[in-house]
Order: structure tokens, then C-alpha cells, then sequence
């Protein structure tokens, strides 16, 4: 498999095989796409400056790593850090919100084991009472 990069964009290619899938991770970006046999190349817009390309054919795989030399420019930066703090307060706060829910569940759960009786003090069953069994009348007919 071969990454290249044409205007901007990868162009990727591999040997044709069965059915495979092709994963591209390009930043926080993630495709996934089937390949059918007879295809054996495209064209991916790529939209940062580090793409990793996986194709997996059954039992093999091929992994292929893009890394642009340019930079980018000082706003392109700029909006990528902008978009990663971003995607970091937004992970901060879902998992404070998922800490504090299981606080508030883990308060309600002891609250509950708090009101019940110690095994202790639990009244013991009493065994089920079983009704004498009836012997049947027996008629003798001569």
C-alpha cells in the first residue's frame, strides 16, 4: 500500500484483493469504508497534517502513515487548538457530570442499606406448615 500526497490531497493505493475495509484516521477524524475487490486506489481530502490509513483484507493488514512537513499556517494552528480545547472542556465536564451522578447514586444506595434491619435482628421464616396427609378410605366390596 502507498500514501501520496497530489494538491493537497492523498491519493492511496494497494494491490486488489477480496472485500477489504480501509480506516483512515486523520486527526479526530475517522473513516471507515468498504473496498470491493476490483477497486484498488483513491482520493482522500485529507483535513490535518498527520493521516494513518489502515487496510485490512481478511487475515492481513497494510498500515500506511501520512505526516505533511508544512506546518500550516499560524490561524490553521490556531483553529486546531482552538477545536481541541474545545473537545477537552467538553470531556472535563461529561466526566465530572458522570462523577457526581455516581456520587449522588452510590448516597441513595447506602441510604437504602442504612434502613434495613442487620441479618441479626431479621425475624428467622418459619418453616411452612404441611397439613397431615389423609389416608384415603378403603372399601372393600365382596
Amino acid at each position: 500500500m502507498s500514501v501520496n500526497e497530489r494538491d493537497g490531497q492523498l491519493v492511496i493505493a494497494w494491490k486488489p484483493a477480496t472485500n477489504a475495509t480501509l480506516q483512515i484516521l486523520d486527526g479526530p477524524w475517522s473513516t471507515s469504508l468498504n473496498i470491493p475487490p476490483q477497486l484498488s486506489g483513491l482520493t482522500y481530502a485529507r483535513r490535518t497534517s498527520d493521516v494513518s490509513v489502515l487496510l485490512v483484507a481478511g487475515p492481513d493488514q497494510k498500515l500506511a502513515r501520512f505526516v505533511s512537513r508544512e506546518a500550516g499556517t499560524p490561524a490553521e494552528l490556531s483553529d486546531q487548538m482552538r477545536a481541541l480545547s474545545d473537545q477537552a472542556r467538553s470531556a472535563r465536564f461529561e466526566t465530572e457530570s458522570g462523577l457526581w451522578r455516581i456520587t449522588q447514586l452510590q448516597s441513595t444506595a447506602n441510604k437504602i442499606v442504612d434502613k434495613l434491619p442487620s441479618p441479626e435482628t431479621r425475624p428467622a421464616k418459619a418453616p411452612a406448615k404441611v397439613a397431615p396427609r389423609k389416608r384415603p378410605s378403603m372399601t372393600w366390596w365382596r
